[in-house]
């Protein structure tokens, strides 16, 4: 039936994944006017932990945020980090070296949990490009295409084997996994953005979230208006040379 309510009883409700400004900041009125999107909420402090425009992390009192622009879910869950880097063609594998490295790093030192990690490739042709760099500064990967099980593959898929898994799209379509990965990579981007989401489906989506990182060269310029849409509806930092 229908109900007689006032404005004030009909006013929007914050939630993860809601686009708002900040206003009314006293100790950190620079933050005023900025955008951000809100990531979680701590019900102890009474604070929204907010993701701010460049990639920035706040605590802040719902009194300090407004609604503003787009108000559906985001494509990616917010509290996925996602960062871009464009790199040229030739250095993609180097590129692909160094970001593992500096993970394996970061676990190392406790930063992160150790975790495996799923380097996704939109072609066999890139994945063997993707392995040789891989294999030859020994990590040890688990092989998804079109010639491997996935049976297979997955039973090799764990932190006592082999800790990365090299996938193609195609052969990745009805990936499931026993549980989320920390750690997602695209060694290259899909033809459509659509498939750079499902990637990101495999990541963790709890408090802490997961990570993705993406290695964007000029043969993936097409995807580039709908990649940054991406980021910057998640107040994730945006490479210029996109």
């Amino acid at each position: 039936g229908e109900k007689l309510l006032r404005p004030e009883n009909l006013q929007p409700v914050l939630q993860r994944g809601s686009s708002v400004r900040l206003h009314g900041l006293q100790g950190a009125a620079a933050l005023n006017g900025r955008l951000g999107v809100c990531l979680t909420y701590d019900d102890a402090r009474k604070r929204w932990r907010v993701r701010v425009d460049g990639g920035e992390e706040k605590a802040l009192r719902a009194e300090n945020l407004e609604f503003h622009g787009d108000q559906r879910p985001p494509q990616v869950s917010p509290l996925i980090q996602q960062s871009v880097v464009f790199c040229t063609a030739k250095g993609q594998a180097l590129e692909l070296v160094q970001v593992m490295k500096q993970r394996r790093e970061a676990e190392r030192r406790g930063v992160v949990a150790r975790d495996r990690i799923i380097v996704f490739c939109s072609s066999e042709l890139a994945q063997e490009l993707a392995l040789d760099a891989l294999k030859n500064n020994q990590f040890s990967c688990a092989i998804l295409n079109g010639r491997r099980e996935m049976k297979q593959a997955l039973a090799q898929f764990n932190l006592d084997q082999k800790q990365v898994l090299v996938a193609t799209d195609d052969a990745a379509a009805e990936l499931k996994l026993p549980e989320p990965v920390s750690f997602v990579v695209s060694f290259n981007f899909p033809k459509d953005v659509q498939l750079y989401v499902k990637r990101l489906q495999h990541l963790s989506h709890d408090v802490e979230g997961g990570r993705a990182v993406g290695l964007f060269t000029e043969a993936d310029g097409p995807l580039a208006p709908d990649v940054v849409s991406i980021l910057e509806r998640t107040m994730s930092p945006v490479d210029p040379a996109l």
